[in-house]
This record gives structure tokens, C-alpha cells and sequence, in this order.
């Protein structure tokens, strides 16, 4: 990661931050120049607002919104990760869908390019073209962190609104379980990402609430294809009203919906504690009310 400056905008008149690019000698400048203003001129309330990319003496850099909060993950471990998480992770999620209707991929989305102010106000840096400025990559290698890394990037891919979603579920693993999904080496974190799988929360010692586990893992799934879109989590946000909205488990909702349609007949759904069998059971009984049936639970 680049070194961030806080510093003057004397034209302005307006603090600005000042962040100075990778080995910005093998970039080329040109592309980058054309690349910045297109996304500059993306505006939205959970975006930083970008202002100048130049070149001096010591490099490319480029200047945006100074703001003052904290990043995602320790804001978050200031109360209950996961009231915490819920109450901004909407504005995490609208601004990424900005970004993915206007073609561009964050390409780096972390904790620490999550900002929160005191006000609750949420902040996505680094995005797009802005990611290769601060991890340094070409033409010839990756932009992104290795920790959050999508395995379709790893391959050789290129990167896509599913990309962001993989590193948002290492966001969320790390939030709560205090580390990224996959420790070691690069070349073994990098491995991990493309065949290991995400660890256990009770492996960790640490306690994954079952709505999010179950979401965290859909994110990280080793195929593209198999993540959740976008959409289907801003919709999620029914959550907060006492809905669920439940992701990662198409097979098994199929295979759930097929032996009802059997006709009336016990079915005993078993795991180990903390795989999402709550969240599976209250999506049931939605899907059943919704369907004109009675549906009830009880607690044992």
C-alpha cells in the first residue's frame, strides 16, 4: 500500500490526501491519465471523491477527499461486530453496485479501503484503475492484496463484479474471526484462495454469527459463478426487517423443495452448530407462508 499524505490543495484551497503510486516508473502514464478521469468523474455518497493525478520528481500520485474514520474492521470491533456490520454494510454494497453499473471493479476491496466517519458514513477507496496505482501492478501482474484475492485473478482471469465479491466475503471473514481467511506465504495464501477451504470459525476459536458464516462463504467460492449476485445482497437488506434472505445453498433448497413436493412428510434437517440451519429453516418457513401454508418454530 501506498504512503498516504495529508496535505493542502493551495488552488483549492481544501485539505486534500496525496497517495504516491508503486514503482510508478513501469506505468504507463498516458493510460492512466485516461483511466483516472473516467473515474473521476463517478460521484456518489459512499465513493471518495478524487481530484488530481499527476506525475513530479518523485512519482505518480494522485489526490482525493481527506476523510477522518476509521477502517471497516476496527470500526466494527468497537461494539457488536455484527449490529455494527449490518448497520453500514448496505453502504458498502450500493457503492459497489454504482461501480459495477458504471463498468469499473474495485479490484482491492480490503477493511482497510473500507472507511467509517463517527457519523456512521461509509467511504470505498481505491478503486478501479486506483488499485493498480497503489499495489503497484503492470501489465504483467495482479492488482489487488494477496489476502483477498479472487482465484479467478489468480488463474490469470480477468477481473469482474464477482471478483469484488470474493474479496467482500474475505472482508467479512476478517471482521469477525480478526484475520484474513488464509495466513502463510504469499505463494501458500495464494494457493489457499484457489483450492483450500475457508476455514472453520470453531478452528479458529472465534464466532461467526450463522447468518453471516453462511454469507461469507458464498462469497468465497472458488467459481465465479457460484457467488451470489449483487443484487440478491442489497435485496438482503430486508434482513434488517425481520426477513431472510438466504444465498449459497441453491442445490439444497432445490433438493428441500423437491421432497415437499412429495407431499406432507417429516424432514430432519442436521448439521453442526454454526453451518446456517437457522437461516435455512426461517427461509423454509418464509417460502412456505408465502406459498399460503401455516408455518411455525419452536425453540428446543
Amino acid at each position: 500500500m501506498g504512503a498516504v499524505y495529508l496535505t493542502h490543495d493551495a488552488l483549492l484551497d481544501r485539505p486534500v490526501a496525496l497517495k504516491r503510486a508503486q514503482r510508478s516508473e513501469s506505468l504507463d502514464l498516458l493510460r492512466f491519465k485516461r483511466e483516472f478521469r473516467a473515474i473521476e468523474r463517478l460521484t456518489h455518497p459512499n465513493l471518495v471523491r478524487l481530484y488530481e493525478l499527476g506525475a513530479d520528481e518523485g512519482g505518480l500520485y494522485y489526490t482525493m477527499e481527506a476523510i477522518e474514520g476509521e477502517d471497516l474492521a476496527s470500526y466494527c470491533r468497537h461494539g457488536d461486530p455484527a449490529s455494527r456490520l449490518a448497520g453500514v454494510l448496505p453502504q458498502l454494497l450500493d457503492a459497489l453496485a454504482f461501480l459495477h453499473a458504471h463498468g469499473v471493479v474495485h479490484c482491492d476491496l480490503k477493511p482497510s479501503n473500507v472507511l467509517v466517519r463517527s457519523s456512521g458514513a461509509l467511504t470505498l477507496l481505491d478503486f478501479g484503475v486506483l488499485a493498480e496505482l497503489s499495489t503497484g501492478a503492470s501489465d504483467r501482474s495482479i492488482a489487488g492484496t494477496p489476502a483477498y484475492l479472487a482465484p479467478e485473478r489468480i488463474r490469470g482471469a480477468p477481473a469482474t463484479p464477482a471478483t469484488d465479491l470474493y474479496s467482500l466475503g474475505c472482508t467479512l471473514f476478517e471482521i469477525f474471526a480478526g484475520r484474513p481467511p488464509f495466513l502463510g506465504s504469499v505463494t501458500s495464501v495464494l494457493a489457499a484462495h484457489v483450492s483450500a477451504k475457508v476455514p472453520e470459525a470453531d478452528e479458529l476459536g472465534v464466532t461467526i454469527p450463522p447468518d453471516f458464516d453462511v454469507l461469507t462463504r458464498a462469497l468465497m467460492a472458488k467459481e465465479p459463478g457460484d457467488r451470489p449476485s449483487l443484487d440478491r445482497l442489497r435485496a438482503g437488506r430486508a434482513r434488517a426487517r425481520g426477513d431472510v434472505e438466504l444465498v449459497g445453498r441453491e442445490a439444497l433448497k432445490r433438493r428441500i423443495a423437491a421432497r415437499l413436493e412429495e407431499g406432507a412428510r417429516p424432514l430432519v434437517l442436521s448439521g453442526p452448530s454454526g453451518v446456517g440451519k437457522s437461516t435455512l429453516l426461517a427461509w423454509l418457513a418464509r417460502e412456505a407462508q408465502r406459498s399460503g401454508a401455516i408455518a411455525f418454530s419452536s425453540a428446543l
